[in-house]
């Protein structure tokens, strides 16, 4: 039986595992896959889908069908072309903030967090993580400050955040000292739901093996699969204590010290990228850190519980600062991984099953899609101070560095790692040479041959096609990243930069996004003064000058990507947040202050029916 013969049903079925690309083929192949890939609602959606670097798990179609979907999909792309007129037509919610607070502010699985970091310091109010259910509040034009109240005197440093999946908030928390004891460092398992502590960890509170004070300590955590990642970093300039890595199993309170180093060799940053990579930031000599975490099964009597481990796939050296200038601050941002971030392939055609991720007490997500994480950008900003001699004044000159990489490139470089890999073991604690576990792949693994550290992968070989670093001509605080997308707060403009390769060829193709020379930097500084609004792409590289510049040398990067910038005076106040579906603006001034939510799927006016786009083969009505 040849493919031609098959039903409809049946090459649909088999259509629907095919790439956006390869349907597009299958619809100029002949006129009978045409008018079955053109009859197929499902298959556009999947086609439509991944052109919008989303991915939609296809679950719960009897709340929202196919033909629901497709409408949001397009609305939701004319609300971030249109970004302006959305703002313009006003907030759909404006949700006066609880205490006075300057952050920090996240945005995470449809809920709004504020931490009251310290509290109040004559002890009237107690340190808290604040959170607002938007999915709730948007429903219902009502909302409702909730709060989980840290321990009086505490200072809460970081979280990391796994809603969807676990219901769980980890924060890290710097205990006050009582007496003559030392200052303890703890995380802490909460849940929303509970309003406390999370009901499936064993142990409530983990303590971290230091004994430093909040000023004396970096630390940032993320949740990965069902471990938590943790870097700790000692910021003393004496006798300073060795970085360290921690993976901690919180449902079974077992913390596991995978790798210390000396001080100095890490930043106080990482990204999650899957549920199995992770990206650490490196101080010592600026390079990035890609690591798998692997976890061994738990011993047959079940009593002890999963080992979990570090190893090292790739090392990807950074360009390298200028002298003068030193790291202040480093930070990562990208979306949250979630488990379900795959393409559905055979999701829709699987028996019902329980919605094991989706709490009952919470309304459903306004979106059945989200940001597909082979799409996804991860940005690492880096706060730079200049200590030349040429400063003059006590004032030291402040500059900003955004370095945006694709996932997709960090996943084929994971996918095609060296021959030889570092594992950092459990209780890794010889400054970083301890217990290395060097293996090799293929013949040399096979005979136990002889192994090596991964050899850095220089910048010039994986940095300009896979990254564009920017610096902005001023200095501005805020970045906010979601899926393809970064935004930030540039003079009175919003900016909006998408590298969404499909996007980015199509906007190629269509010519309706003609590069322009404005992005070209010069010494920190923007080349003419560009201050129209619209959309177009962005020159094929951005150039930044070494020496007199806060680089030692020239960098070059060309990850293509489009720029909007819209007006932003009277419409965007002090900072942004965004997770791709809705945009919230913290507006400062006036008592008290506010966060203004839009959202970014709104009924649009012009209510356009899609055409059916064909790559290279024009389009058929």
């Amino acid at each position: 039986m040849s493919f031609l013969s098959l039903s409809p049903e049946l090459i649909e079925e088999i259509a629907f595992y095919l790439r956006a690309r390869d349907i597009a083929a299958l619809v100029l192949s002949c006129r009978r896959f045409h008018d079955i890939v053109r009859g197929s609602i499902l298959l556009q959606y999947a086609y439509r889908t991944e052109l919008a670097g989303v991915y939609d798990a296809l679950q719960d179609l009897s709340r929202c069908s196919i033909v629901d979907r497709m409408e949001s999909l397009r609305r939701w792309e004319a609300s971030w072309g249109d970004l302006g007129r959305y703002l313009s037509a006003g907030p759909r919610l404006v949700i006066p903030a609880e205490r006075d607070l300057f952050g920090p502010f996240f945005l995470r699985d449809d809920y709004l967090f504020a931490v009251d970091w310290q509290g109040h310091p004559t002890g009237l109010r107690q340190p808290a993580l604040l959170y607002v259910d938007l999915r709730d509040a948007l429903l219902t034009g009502q909302h409702c400050w909730r709060q989980i109240h840290y321990p009086q005197g505490s200072i809460a440093i970081t979280q990391a955040f796994s809603i969807e999946e676990d219901d769980l908030v980890v924060s890290v928390l710097s205990l006050p000292r009582l007496d003559s004891t030392s200052t303890k460092t703890i995380l802490r398992f909460m849940s929303l739901e509970r309003g406390g502590a999370h009901p499936l960890a064993r142990e409530p509170d983990l303590q971290l093996d230091t004994e430093l004070s909040v000023n004396l300590l970096d630390v940032r955590a993320d949740v990965i699969g069902d471990q938590i990642v943790l870097v700790l970093v000692d910021l003393r300039v004496q006798d300073p204590e060795n970085d360290a890595i921690y993976l901690v199993d919180w449902k079974q309170g077992r913390m596991t010290l995978v790798h210390r180093a000396p001080n100095g060799t890490y930043e106080g940053a990482l990204a999650v990228l899957s549920p199995d990579l992770v990206l650490f930031l490196k101080r010592d000599a600026p390079c990035l850190e890609l690591c798998r975490v692997t976890t061994s099964p738990s011993s047959i009597d079940g009593d002890d519980a999963p080992s979990a481990s570090l190893q090292v796939v790739r090392t990807l050296t950074l360009p390298t600062f200028h002298p003068d200038y030193h790291v202040h601050t480093a930070y990562m941002q990208t979306d949250r991984y979630s488990p379900s971030q795959s393409r559905p392939n055979a999701a829709l055609h699987q028996q019902p099953q329980p919605q094991q991720r989706q709490r009952p007490t919470r309304a459903p997500a306004p979106l059945t899609f989200h940001s597909a994480p082979e799409d996804m950008v991860v940005g690492i900003t880096f706060l730079l101070r200049f200590h030349g001699l040429a400063q003059r004044g006590p004032r030291r000159t402040w500059k900003k560095v955004v370095t945006t990489i694709s996932h997709r490139a960090l996943f084929a470089l994971a996918a095609t790692s060296s021959r030889s890999h570092q594992t950092y073991g459990e209780d890794d604690d010889d400054a970083g040479e301890g217990d290395l576990e060097q293996q090799e792949e293929g013949e040399a693994e096979e005979e136990g041959g002889e192994e090596t550290v991964p050899v850095p992968v220089p910048w010039e070989e994986w940095g300009p096609h896979s990254t564009r670093v920017i610096s902005p001509p001023a200095f501005h605080w805020i970045t906010a990243h979601a899926g393809q997308r970064w935004l930030s707060l540039e003079d009175d403009k919003l900016v909006i930069r998408d590298f969404s390769a499909a996007r980015v060829r199509r906007a190629r193709a269509s010519g309706s996004g003609a590069p322009t020379p404005h992005l070209r930097h010069k010494s920190g500084a923007r080349d003419g003064d560009e201050t129209g609004t619209g959309t177009v792409l962005a020159p094929a590289q951005t150039h930044i000058p070494g020496g007199s510049a806060c680089f030692r040398e020239d960098v070059a990067s060309e990850l293509p990507f489009l720029e909007t910038r819209v007006d932003s005076r009277g419409r965007v106040g002090d900072m942004v947040l965004t997770d791709g579906e809705r945009l919230i603006s913290f507006v400062r001034v006036g008592q008290p202050p506010t966060f203004e939510v839009y959202v970014l799927e709104e009924e649009d006016e012009q209510g356009q029916e899609w055409e059916w786009e064909i790559p290279g083969g024009g389009r058929r009505q």
